[in-house]
């Protein structure tokens, strides 16, 4: 009798998470759908009011792939009538869940022009940003000051020595979308370029990256997976001094990678691409001789 009943609860939770499964399952694939199609037809996706929740949809397929091994258990421990297809349905939750941040490419951020440099010549630099990181020996490692170096090393081969604030800034941000990084904001705006140039300091600009798209692939960067990187342009002053020199004009390169204790986010700003000075202004940015 007794085994009976076990039987009978086993087979009616086996039955709630197999409800729950196909639940989830659904939701991950419309929220999918709403996101993807919704955020590249109309606006980024944090600007979409009432649709936020489908940015879950990774998340979705970690859920609907957890409910799936649970359901498995179940059933072995109660049932004893295993499902073929369960391990397949788990398999499809983890990809889904890893792979999808990887369909959102945020290409609005690549129709951009910097003073005078067009989006043709944008887009070279990042065509070239591109076929670099693949040709220069090397790779990103988990230790966040190496991976500055590498993108800084990136970095000063792409620019090739030109001293123009608008090709550094291109550069710059052609380098990181073509890892797919999404720009956040420049810090200090509206009027960060003429207090640097007044004060001295540094211009950031502030950029989200999936660790994974960096070939960091790790079980535990599946829900802190966004790095924080930030592009750092040195205004006019002495900064060339003490352990890492620089001058105006010099762009770096720092990497924060996800942290257990967590950052506030940052505020995407409405513009799609990080802002240059005006023309009164660009020399006091422009990369002067050591």
């Amino acid at each position: 009798m007794e085994d009976t009943k076990a039987s009978t609860i086993g087979e009616r939770l086996r039955l709630l998470l197999d409800l729950v499964l196909v639940l989830t399952t659904i939701l991950s694939v419309i929220a999918a759908i709403v996101f993807f199609s919704l955020t590249a037809m109309v606006a980024p996706p944090d600007q979409i009011a009432g649709v936020q929740w489908a940015g879950l949809a990774p998340n979705f397929g970690m859920i609907a792939a957890a409910v799936a091994f649970i359901s498995e258990l179940f059933r072995r421990l109660f049932v004893r009538k295993p499902r073929k297809w369960l391990p397949l349905a788990i398999m499809l939750g983890l990809a889904a869940a890893y792979g999808a941040p990887f369909l959102i490419t945020n290409s609005e951020q690549d129709d951009c022009t910097f003073g005078p440099v067009s989006n043709e010549q944008y887009r070279d630099y990042l065509r070239r940003a591109k076929d670099l990181s693949s040709k220069t020996p090397g790779s990103f490692s988990l230790h966040q000051d190496r991976a500055s170096a590498r993108f800084n090393e990136l970095f000063e081969r792409l620019v090739d020595q030109k001293p123009s604030v608008y090709e550094r800034v291109a550069a710059s941000h052609a380098l990181l979308r073509s890892f797919g990084a999404q720009y956040r904001n420049t810090s200090g705006m509206p009027d960060t370029y003429a207090r640097v140039a007044k004060t001295g300091g540094v211009v950031g600009f502030n950029y989200y990256l999936d660790a994974n798209r960096l070939g960091l692939f790790h079980p535990f960067l599946l829900f802190m997976r966004q790095a924080w990187i930030i592009t750092d342009l040195t205004g006019p002053g002495d900064f060339y001094r003490g352990p890492v020199p620089t001058v105006a004009g010099d762009i770096r390169f720092v990497v924060n990678y996800p942290a257990f204790d967590g950052r506030p986010p940052i505020d995407r700003a409405p513009e799609q691409c990080p802002p240059v000075p005006d023309p009164t202004l660009s020399e006091s940015f422009s990369r002067i001789a050591r």
